[in-house]
């Protein structure tokens, strides 16, 4: 599988999902707070990842 590794922080974005070290045996471990506004930035840029589509996908 190929790896994109980024060499300064943050370096990678971890899912949630049914398999792996993913929910329920990781539940509660790291608390999930929203992103402030300076974070979204930042990981829209870092990560391509749009904040509205992962509520989306978590919402329904």
């Amino acid at each position: 599988m190929p790896i994109v590794s980024f060499g300064d922080a943050p370096m990678w974005v971890e899912s949630h999902n049914g398999f792996n070290d993913s929910p329920p045996r990781q539940k509660g471990k790291i608390p999930m707070v929203p992103l402030t506004p300076e974070q979204i930035v930042k990981f829209s840029a870092r990560f391509a990842i749009d904040q509205d589509a992962v509520k989306a996908a978590f919402s329904s």
